[in-house]
């Protein structure tokens, strides 16, 4: 199931309940900056889900850095998970730092007060980004840090 289609479901749901929500933006509107209004990922993060990897992405033990993220946010107590604030990353692993063929990752285990500069070159990286999508003709990046994380691809 798509992230839109969940987030339809939820979104159904909830105002069936009358509970208020909001969805925030997906993604940042200045090139310049590359913030977006609302870090997907860190509310993953204090929600438990998962913890941000040497790539600069949510990784999760399930599935690794292979998921999409979409968020709801809502007027309404609902059930904690525990805050992840440092990385479950392999100290010695740095398998998306080697597949980054711009080295934009520069290998850094993340923790809660890590500077995202830290960790990515994002101006470096979302120029690749672009690059590659018109290159290539499709929406996202490359994803080479994320197919060579060997988190969440054992069954």
């Amino acid at each position: 199931m798509e992230v839109t289609e969940i987030t339809t479901e939820v979104t159904a749901f909830l105002e069936n309940q009358r509970i208020a929500y909001f969805i925030p933006p997906v993604a940042q509107t200045d090139e310049n900056v590359l913030l977006a209004p609302f870090s997907f990922k860190y509310a993953a993060v204090n929600a438990g889900m998962g913890w941000i990897g040497k790539n600069g992405v949510l990784v999760t033990r399930e599935y690794g850095p292979r998921v999409r993220l979409g968020s709801v946010l809502v007027k309404h107590p609902l059930p904690e998970g525990k805050p992840i604030h440092k990385s479950l990353c392999a100290e010695n692993c740095f398998r998306c730092a080697e597949a980054c063929p711009y080295n934009a990752l520069k290998g850094t285990q993340w923790n809660i007060h890590k500077q995202r500069e830290e960790i990515i070159d994002y101006q470096l990286c979302n120029l690749k980004r672009s690059q590659f999508v018109k290159k290539h003709g499709r929406k996202n990046a490359c994803g080479l840090c994320m197919a060579a994380c060997p988190v969440g691809t054992q069954k």
